[in-house]
């Protein structure tokens, strides 16, 4: 789907691949959570569906986040990530610019843009800083997870 002229976002699902996956069962299970939440979004706004149906399928994500968040910064600080707090930090500033951009959800051309951020946000997260929490965890002095 593309949204208007004023803002063209195409909208692609997000492909989960031995890149993405981090040797941490528990975590790599909750990643593929959200990326289903996010392709189902997609594929919702590729069907037309309606700005209500987006909104509340945008909420189940931010929910699911919220847990997953929870459950990951948890692990990084019972196992002693030095960065624990930036990834704390990280996960914060998308659950802050998520649940402000979803309560003003006008159009589905603005529920496109919500989608193609948070599909770019969650690929880059994981291919990048929980690749390096994995490591840290599993490649460490000490195996934590």
């Amino acid at each position: 789907m593309m949204a208007s002229a004023q803002s063209p976002v195409t909208l692609r699902p997000i492909t989960w691949s031995p890149r993405l996956e981090l040797g941490i069962e528990r975590i790599d299970a909750q990643h593929q959570c959200l990326v289903w939440l996010h392709n189902d979004l997609v594929r919702a706004l590729s069907h037309g569906v309606s700005v209500d149906m987006a909104t509340r399928i945008m909420g189940e994500l931010r929910r699911y986040a919220a847990y997953h968040f929870a459950e990951e910064e948890e692990l990084i600080e019972r196992c002693g990530y030095p960065l624990a707090a930036a990834h704390h930090h990280q996960h914060r500033g998308f659950a802050t610019s998520l649940r402000n951009m979803t309560t003003t959800v006008r159009d589905t051309d603005f529920a496109a843009q919500i989608v193609f951020f948070t599909g770019t946000w969650i690929e880059g997260h994981i291919a990048r800083s929980d690749k390096d929490i994995a490591r840290y965890l599993l490649d460490g002095p000490r195996m934590c997870a």
